[in-house]
Order: C-alpha cells, then structure tokens, then sequence
C-alpha cells in the first residue's frame, strides 16, 4: 500500500503535474483531477494507518480484529471501484484504456470473496482471537 502511494501518487503533486492537472486552460485539466488526487492520498493514507492497527490486534491475538479485517476488506473494495468509476469519466483516464484498474477490482473482489468468509466463520480464527 504504502509503494503505489509513494510511486504512483505522490509525483502527480509536485508543482509542474499538479498545475498540469489542475490548472484550467492546460492540456490534461479537468475539474475531477484535484478532488480525485486529494481523495486517493487521504483514502490510502488512512488505510496505511488501519493496516498498522490491524497488524498490532493480529499480533495481540484480539477479539477485535476478526470484524474489522471484514470491514478494511469491504471498505477496500468499496474504494477501489468508486475510484475506478470516477476516473472513467476524466477523458484522458478513459481514452487510455489501460486494464489496470479492471485487474485491480478484480484482485480485491477475489481477495474479500476468500477471506471475509474466512474470518466470519472460521473456527481457526475465532480461537485464536480471544483476547
């Protein structure tokens, strides 16, 4: 999580892309740029922080964490195909055609179809977090 918002997401804020983006009159402007920018690097930002919590109650072995994995895998899913829509419908997102974000629903959609089962009825997981 914390690599795609290092590599991908913090550039587009430096001043010669964010004025590209964000800028009435330049090339790649669009109005949907800045509030989508800003919405991924505090959604991603606040998941940093939920996965170091989630990391501490794993290893506390806590009662807690079943329910809130469940929850951080939804909200995830949630996130990346709203994302992906409102991406769609800037112009220069959408003609690129790029299957990334396709790919990226589709891994997350995967992931919460294996492991929200798993932590909802899993007799493993409700005796190990206990506490």
């Amino acid at each position: 999580m914390i690599v795609p918002i290092l590599v991908k997401l913090l550039p587009l804020f430096t001043n010669p892309t964010w004025a590209r983006l964000t800028v009435p009159g330049s090339a790649a402007y669009h109005p949907k740029w800045m509030p989508l920018l800003v919405f991924e690097l505090l959604v991603n930002s606040m998941f940093i922080v939920f996965d170091v919590w989630l990391l501490v109650l794993f290893f506390q072995k806590r009662r807690l964490l079943p329910p809130l994995m469940v929850l951080f895998m939804l909200t995830t899913l949630v996130f990346v195909i709203a994302d992906h829509l409102v991406a769609q419908q800037i112009p220069l997102v959408a003609q690129r055609g790029s299957p990334e974000g396709i790919v990226q629903i589709i891994r997350t959609f995967i992931a919460c179809a294996l492991w929200v089962p798993y932590f909802l009825v899993s007799k493993r997981v409700k005796a190990t977090f206990v506490r």
